[in-house]
């Protein structure tokens, strides 16, 4: 894995990671140095509705989601 976030970087690209389950699997991946990580650690898949519940849920109270990224 990381021949291929150096490989990436290298070209001046972004990494993504998908299928993040864990903590433990994000924690490994962000040691690779990949910027951007999804999968069922951070959500499971939901319908639209779901979606717009979640980020409108967010928009009042604050994050509720701890989302990767740069920082």
């Amino acid at each position: 894995m990381n021949a291929i976030v150096e490989l990436a970087h290298g070209l001046r690209m972004s990494v993504v990671a998908e299928g993040v389950e864990s903590i433990e699997q994000c924690d490994a991946i962000a040691a690779f140095g990949c910027e951007y990580h999804q999968g069922f650690h951070y959500a499971r898949p939901m319908s639209a509705d779901g979606i717009e519940m979640l980020l409108t849920f967010e928009d009042r109270n604050g994050p509720r989601l701890a989302l990767a990224g740069p920082s």
